[in-house]
């Protein structure tokens, strides 16, 4: 019944019920980041990757799980449902669809990592384990940003408004996180990179949101 409910909804009403758990997922980070932070009086945001902030008090490193376990709980929810929504799904030729179906395997496979981050803390046994799933997160994420902003780019640069500027974000982005990848790997400033991918995901994610909130509210 629920389902059979869902599937009528409109685009936009798909939308606007990921953007309700999208909000969420940002809410959360922010929120549990903060008092993470505040309750780990000795963490260097300079020194330290933001996952340290779940190993330097136990106060804070249960608001550091909490807050990224359910905000990549809520993330998976967003992209779950936003995978039904325009411009999510490109329609236009096979090369696009098939590229498409994947980015959202990889968008919800980057979300379980999250979870995973949260859950396998950066110390003892775990370092390895985190490491891997906290590397897997950002490369699921960053390749599905950068079909989708090839999608946007190749079907609705030329109709749509300031399409371009958001496909170029998303490649721009990319390519933040690939330098945070390599100079993580040499040991060069890595927490701050780390940061600045970081940042650069959410600039992506609201930049993009509030351009499908125009598009898909014009179709609606």
């Amino acid at each position: 019944m629920v389902l059979s409910s869902y599937h009528a909804f409109t685009d936009f009403q798909k939308y606007m019920l990921g953007l309700v758990f999208g909000v969420l997922a940002l809410i959360t980070f922010v929120v549990f980041g903060i008092l993470a932070y505040i309750n780990s009086p000795n963490y260097d945001p300079v020194v330290h990757t933001i996952s340290k902030l779940g190993i330097q008090t136990p106060e804070g490193g249960l608001y550091f799980t909490i807050g990224v376990v359910l905000g990549g709980v809520f993330i998976f929810l967003y992209f779950w449902i936003m995978r039904d929504v325009f411009p999510f799904k490109s329609h236009r030729v096979v090369w696009n669809r098939e590229l498409t179906y994947w980015s959202h395997i990889l968008s919800l496979a980057g979300s379980v990592f999250l979870i995973l981050v949260g859950l396998l803390p950066d110390r003892g046994i775990t370092v390895i384990p985190h490491f891997l799933v906290a590397a897997a997160m950002f490369t699921c994420i960053g390749v599905a940003i950068f079909i989708w902003s090839l999608t946007l780019w190749e079907d609705y640069s030329q109709r749509v408004p300031f399409t371009k500027f958001v496909a170029l974000l998303g490649f721009i982005t990319c390519g933040i996180a690939v330098l945070h990848g390599f100079f993580s790997s040499i040991k060069f400033y890595g927490p701050i990179w780390q940061k600045t991918a970081v940042l650069f995901y959410l600039l992506w994610f609201l930049v993009f949101n509030a351009w499908m909130w125009r598009v898909v509210r014009s179709l609606s």
